[in-house]
């Protein structure tokens, strides 16, 4: 299932793949921070959008955060060549290294769907390790996503 029907074409990887850089040569460097910014910003908006994906139309601006940050990350990571400015590769070990912690950067309480930080950690790594870029993010209702 997909985010809600009048925001799923709009922000599909079709669209995306215009709108986002390559992050190559031309794009500037890739930092740490960055990097990991990348992943926080899409477990953040994840959970949220797992609260809203019980039919409520999603937020348009999370929709965008959240697929914006998960095609980068999957191009860096299936580009085979990508590295932070500091030489380090950007590969799956770094990945999963830096999605394991990402519950002692984000904020204990009081982010939208908070509850969900985990299972939009969880989301991320599969779509991330998946071959395939997904055309969108694939959000049904929660009971459905566990």
């Amino acid at each position: 299932m997909k985010i809600a029907a009048e925001n799923a074409n709009s922000f599909g990887a079709d669209h995306l793949q215009e709108s986002v850089p390559s992050d190559g040569p031309a794009c500037g460097a890739i930092t740490r921070a960055g990097f990991i910014g990348h992943i926080d910003t899409c477990v953040r908006h994840l959970a949220a959008l797992l609260v809203a994906g019980g039919g409520e139309p999603a937020n348009t601006q999370r929709v965008a955060a959240a697929e914006s940050a998960r095609v980068q990350l999957w191009r860096w990571l299936h580009a085979g060549n990508a590295a932070l400015d500091d030489g380090t590769p950007i590969n799956f070990a770094l990945f999963d290294t830096a999605l394991q912690r990402v519950g002692e950067r984000l904020p204990r309480r009081g982010l939208p769907g908070q509850e969900n930080l985990m299972r939009a950690a969880w989301l991320l790594a599969e779509l991330t390790h998946a071959h395939t870029l997904a055309e969108t993010l694939p959000m049904g209702s929660p009971d459905r996503r566990r």
